[in-house]
Formats: C-alpha cells, structure tokens, sequence
C-alpha cells in the first residue's frame, strides 16, 4: 500500500510533479478533515490568490511528492503561518512568477541536466545577503506578508509562499512583530531615507539596501519595473523588529534554516531539490496515491458560497489594514520607540 492522504500531517510539502518527476507547483498541508486532505498555496486563475484548497487528483496521471521536515513543531509553526496568511487571500504575484521563469530560462540556468542544481546554489547564495527579507516577512507574520490590494498588486508565488512560512516560523523567537512593537507596517523597500541615512546600519543591511531598489537587484536578469513611488508612505526598515540579543551580523553567521534560499527567487523544483538534498532535515516520503473526486452540483454551490464568504472577510480586513497605513506616521526616534531600544542594546 502507498502513501495515502491519512498518512499526511499538517506541516508536510507537496510538490505537484511534471512528466519528468520534476516539481511545477509546490503547497503546504494545513488542515487533515477525515480521509480529506487540505492545502494551502498561491495559485492563478481563478483564484489569483493564496488559498485553501482540497488536495485531490485532477487527472488520472497527476504526481504528488511528499517531503516532510523532522521538526514536528516547526512544521506545525509553518502550518499555522500558512492559515494565517490565508486569511487576507495575499495576491498571486505575476511579476514574480515572471522574474523566476525569465531565471530559468536564462543562458545560466536553462540547461536541462544542470541547470536546476545551478539555480539552487544561486537561491543559496542569495539567501544570507537578503535575510533580512525573511525579517521583514516575520515581523508581519500576524498581517498581511504583502500590502492591502487597494494599495498594490504584488503578493507572492507558490514556492515564495511554502519558503517564507517555513522561514518566518523558525525566527519567530527572534522577531517581534508590528503588533509588537506598535507599528502598522515594516518596509525595507519604502523606508524612510532620511532616517537610513542618520543609522549606523549593519554593513549587511546597507548591501541588501542598495540591491532592492536596483534593477540589477539579481546579475543574471535586469528588472526594469524597479521604481518607488514618491507619494508612498515610508516606514521602519525590517531590522528594527529584530529581537535577539546578539548582534545581528553575528547572527546573520550562525543561523541556520530549513530552506537556506533567497525567497524572491525560488522555485518549486529548486524547493523540491534542496529538501531532498538535506536529509538532515526533511523527509521524502515518495509520492502520494490519490483518488479522483467528483462533486455534486450542491457540494459545488456550497464551495463556492465559501469563497466568496472567505473573499469578503479578506476584503474587510484588507481595507482596514490599508487604512491604518495609509494614515500611519510612525515614531522613528525617542526613548521608548524601537529604533532607540535596539540601539541602545549595540544590535546594530
């Protein structure tokens, strides 16, 4: 007997495989109802969302693969992340998809016997130089990861999802998170210049700075859509939410993750490939038997009443978030705010 959906537990990765045994799509278990399996991921049409969504088989030749990490906890940490995030339907990001797909088909990575190791050791090599991206997703684990949608399109993609719930819960002991520290927003890309320009920021930091804001953010590709808005509100930059009392640069050094990748550019087949790599850490139970499901017409018409229930309390809370943002003026320096405590404990 194979693997079957009641052998899951919430936590587990599902990669959907190609012809090739190859990953093109990459979820994350987060709720067991039965002999029912739910995932939630970033998907396109119809959704263009992050959702929740039944996993079950489509087609007679669909491929799951399973790939459980070792840390039941941690892997119960991400399942709640993704639940979270759920909530506000964070957007499909199209240009992000766009970014990786032109990564893969770049002179670099596009060979079709080497080309995917490549591209993992690329994500590898970016991921310390942007930790501080991770941060910023982790100080806004209890909102929204992306911007209200009345106030922006970009979200994330499936991979970019699985990566950063993952990520966000193994420095939650380290990161406080907006609610925390009384600030509606973190942002490293809208924040405030002026207040940068007066920090003694770590050397790290200023790199990452200066790449995010570059059209040459990654070598191999040029992003031509980089550009900020001169009417955006800024904010503290992700760093303040850093709570660990060792120097963030040494921490930088010693930490070390479960997906060690640069979020931004990761795909579900460089997903699939560093979890089977790290043995150490992840699992790879095989792949997945699942049975074809038919619904009828009432389940079908309760399904989508959920929907657009779900859209509607997303919309609410959205609209709320953008509102707070839009008015926020956030107190960058004084006794008590967070800047001057993480300065006054050398953590920068």
């Amino acid at each position: 007997m194979g693997l079957t959906t009641k052998d899951l537990k919430r936590g587990d990765v599902v990669f959907q495989l190609n012809s090739d045994q190859i990953a093109d799509h990459v979820a994350i278990v987060t709720r067991i109802d039965g002999k029912d399996c739910y995932i939630t991921h970033a998907v396109g049409a119809p959704h263009n969302a992050v959702v929740e969504t039944l996993l079950k088989a489509d087609h007679d030749d669909d491929a799951y693969q399973i790939c459980r990490h070792k840390d039941p906890v941690l892997a119960e940490a991400a399942a709640a992340q993704a639940t979270q995030w759920c909530k506000y339907r964070i957007p499909y990001d199209d240009k992000r998809f766009e970014l990786i797909m032109r990564l893969e088909d770049s002179k670099e990575f596009c060979h079709p016997k080497f080309g995917r190791q490549k591209l993992l050791d690329y994500a590898k090599n970016h991921y310390q130089p942007n930790f501080f991206r991770a941060i910023k997703y982790a100080a806004r684990r209890d909102m929204a990861a992306t911007r209200p949608q009345t106030m922006t399109k970009r979200g994330l993609i499936c991979s970019s999802f699985v990566a950063l719930v993952y990520q966000v819960a193994e420095l939650k002991p380290f990161v406080k998170t907006c609610d925390e520290l009384n600030l509606t927003w973190v942002s490293d890309k809208y924040a405030s210049r002026e207040l940068l320009s007066q920090l003694p920021l770590p050397e790290a930091y200023v790199s990452y700075q200066e790449k995010l804001n570059s059209s040459k953010e990654y070598d191999v590709v040029k992003q031509e859509d980089k550009f900020l808005h001169a009417s955006t509100p800024t904010w503290l930059p992700s760093f303040v939410a850093y709570s660990s009392s060792q120097p963030i640069d040494a921490f930088l050094k010693n930490f070390t993750s479960c997906f060690p990748l640069d979020s931004k550019i990761v795909t579900p087949a460089i997903l699939q490939l560093h979890a089977e790599q790290a043995s150490e850490q992840w699992e790879n139970l095989g792949v997945i038997e699942l049975e074809m499901r038919r619904f009828s017409l009432e389940e079908r018409q309760a399904y989508r009443e959920l929907v657009q229930e779900n859209i509607f309390k997303a919309k609410v809370i959205q609209e709320e978030l953008a509102k707070r943002c839009e008015s926020d003026s956030p107190v960058l320096t004084g006794e008590g705010s967070p800047l001057s405590l993480n300065l006054s404990l050398g953590k920068y």
